[in-house]
């Protein structure tokens, strides 16, 4: 938040504590007050290099990382908006004072031309007057004096004697300048009484209001606005990024239906409209609500598309694709490199097949000892999938348990397409041969109907 000072002194301590918004020049005012999203909005170019666009298979993950991601939002929204309204009473309240100074100051300028109309030229002629430091703290020792109170007395003992004499010399002095008595029988104090009145109104509000600008202070509103105001945006921008991808892979790997034309509302329905179906092919807006109602609605048609998956394992042999591809099987070399095309083919009567991990198995004649153990890399046809690493394979025939391998990295992806593996030995006997490698795939699918 940004704060105008200006040179006069009153204006100069007021301007830097009131409240200004973050794009407004002026003191706040009720009606240009902004809520969170109007004053930090998002672009699409804020989207940019926070999620691959490439990784539209993470779409489940990417859609319940938003919803708690717009969770936070709504919550931060909400004590931004309500700092929104103490920021808008401060505001309120520096504006009365302002006003009452004015009017304040007026008075004594209109009172002191009056008395000194009064005054009698022999009156006049003091010129000792006591400035408002020296009156201030001669008219408080004199009442302690009176009153016979002592500064180390409670409550006065934990006050600083600068802050009692204000307290006390503002209560005195305008005691003193409502006095119609004393105005009648002017002094030469009055004018000064009535001054040391406006300057005690004045501090003590300065004292009070000073912590709204005070670094740090839980007070500061201006400091708390920006801080939950930054937050927000770098939680919705991080949201909105997630959902943007989180769209277009809907589409791919569920490919949900246009919305139904809306039936028309009945009566009821008409008093408590139920909450509108969006499409959700196409991506939101950028903001707030847009968002929620489509990872909401979006969340929903996942869960329901997935209650009607078939899951199972199903064992890929390397060696039989790569004949089956008119390749010759060739174990030599240290490091076996493969290729093999997986298609629609291998799975008749399911749709919209994918992957849930995988596993591999190196198998090899005889029973060599040690127990040979194998590196194996896969890269999956999907398109932007890191290659998955499965560092202990073995035969599928041991008591070795293998290791599933991708469950968060390849999940929903694709299992249609050109594969690509690596088996690198981790400790073998010198000249075995592989005989064939096997890659378990745990895919879910829907059955076609």
């Amino acid at each position: 938040m940004r704060h105008q000072a200006s040179t006069p002194p009153v204006s100069l301590i007021f301007n830097a504590i009131s409240p200004q918004h973050p794009d407004d020049g002026e003191i706040a005012n009720p009606t240009v007050l902004r809520g969170c999203e109007a004053s930090y909005p998002i672009s699409n170019d804020d989207l940019t290099g926070i999620v691959d666009p490439k990784q539209i298979w993470r779409v489940d993950q990417l859609l319940y990382e938003a919803q708690a991601l717009l969770a936070e939002a709504v919550s931060q929204k909400r004590e931004y908006d309500e700092l929104i309204l103490d920021y808008q009473t401060k505001s309120n309240r520096i504006a009365d004072f302002l006003r009452l100074y004015d009017v304040k100051t007026n008075e004594a300028k209109t009172e002191g031309t009056r008395d000194r109309d009064i005054q009698s030229r022999e009156d006049k002629d003091n010129e000792d007057r006591l400035d408002s430091s020296n009156l201030c703290r001669a008219i408080t020792n004199g009442y302690m004096d009176k009153h016979k109170i002592s500064k180390d007395d409670q409550p006065f003992a934990s006050m600083n004697i600068q802050d009692l004499q204000l307290g006390l010399a503002a209560k005195i002095a305008q005691r003193h300048v409502n006095d119609e008595t004393n105005r009648t029988n002017y002094s030469s104090d009055t004018e000064t009484y009535r001054q040391l009145y406006i300057n005690a109104f004045v501090l003590n509000e300065v004292a009070q209001y000073s912590q709204w600008i005070c670094p740090g202070s839980p007070a500061n509103t201006s400091e708390q606005l920006d801080d939950v105001g930054s937050r927000f945006k770098l939680t919705v921008t991080q949201a909105y990024a997630r959902v943007a991808v989180a769209a277009v892979g809907l589409v791919s790997v569920y490919n949900p239906p246009p919305p139904r034309p809306s039936a028309p509302l009945t009566n009821i329905q008409k008093l408590f409209p139920p909450a509108p179906v969006i499409d959700l092919r196409v991506p939101p807006a950028l903001n707030l609500q847009a968002n929620l109602m489509y990872v909401d609605q979006a969340i929903n048609y996942v869960s329901g598309f997935t209650s009607k998956d078939v899951s199972y394992v199903l064992p890929v042999s390397v060696r039989a694709y790569l004949e089956k591809q008119g390749t010759t099987w060739n174990s030599a070399g240290a490091v076996k490199n493969w290729n093999i095309t997986i298609d629609q083919s291998v799975f008749p009567g399911l749709t919209s097949v994918r992957l849930k991990g995988l596993s591999a198995f190196v198998e090899y004649s005889g029973n060599p000892s040690p127990q040979p153990l194998f590196t194996v890399t896969i890269s999956a046809p999907q398109n932007g999938c890191p290659p998955i690493v499965i560092g202990r394979s073995t035969r599928r025939d041991t008591a070795f348990t293998p290791d599933i391998a991708g469950s968060n990295t390849l999940d929903n992806s694709t299992p249609l397409g050109t594969w690509k593996l690596a088996v690198n030995p981790v400790y073998a006997s010198s000249g075995l041969k592989i005989d064939d490698v096997v890659i378990d795939l745990y895919v879910s699918a829907q059955p076609s109907s």
